[in-house]
This record gives C-alpha cells, sequence and structure tokens, in this order.
C-alpha cells in the first residue's frame, strides 16, 4: 500500500469527525463578513454584519485531516486497511449528524 493510499482514509475519517463537530462548536479558525469582506479570527461587533462560518470549519477540518494523514504514515499498515471500510461509514454518520442538526432550518 502506498503512503498515500495510506493516508487518504485517515484524513477522510478526520476531517468529517472535525467538520461535524465544528458545527455545533463554533470551531472555526477564521469568519469572513462578506459585508466588509474582511476574514476574522474572533466575532466582530454586529455593524460589519453577519459573518460566514463556513469558510472556517472547511479550514478547521482540513488543516485537522492533513496533520492526521501526516500521522497516519507512522501507523502499521494493517491498521490503515481496517480504516479503509470507516473512510466511508464515519462521514455517512457526519452527514446524518449534520442533517440532524440543521432540521430546524427546514421544518
Amino acid at each position: 500500500m502506498s503512503a498515500l493510499s495510506r493516508a487518504i482514509p485517515i484524513f477522510t475519517i478526520v476531517y468529517s469527525v472535525l467538520y461535524a463537530l465544528s458545527f455545533p462548536y463554533d470551531l472555526q479558525l477564521f469568519m469572513y463578513y462578506p459585508a466588509v469582506a474582511e476574514f476574522h479570527i474572533a466575532a466582530q461587533p454586529a455593524t460589519l454584519g453577519p459573518p460566514i462560518n463556513w469558510y472556517g470549519w472547511i479550514a478547521t477540518a482540513a488543516i485537522g485531516g492533513v496533520i492526521a494523514s501526516l500521522a497516519g504514515w507512522l501507523v502499521p499498515e494493517r491498521w490503515t486497511a481496517r480504516l479503509a471500510t470507516l473512510s466511508w461509514l464515519i462521514p455517512l454518520g457526519a452527514m446524518l449528524f449534520l442533517t440532524y442538526l440543521a432540521k430546524a432550518w427546514f421544518i
């Protein structure tokens, strides 16, 4: 198994878990304020308008996934082979979790 094929399942699992947890726990690296076209690390006064947190959630999950993938190269190959099954089950669970959290917007 190549190093990249060992890292992809780990990235997929960690990315989906971090993304699913970033939404309810408000864990974003930054916020984008489109009214003034600015990025900020911390929340700003309401005079700047509402922020878009989604970009920060994506960045949080991506950085965590990349770090976990790099660490995954140190994990024995037999463990990463078992993660291939989880690399689609855990993202599916994360999608269901996020759908449950967002149900208030659609009902």
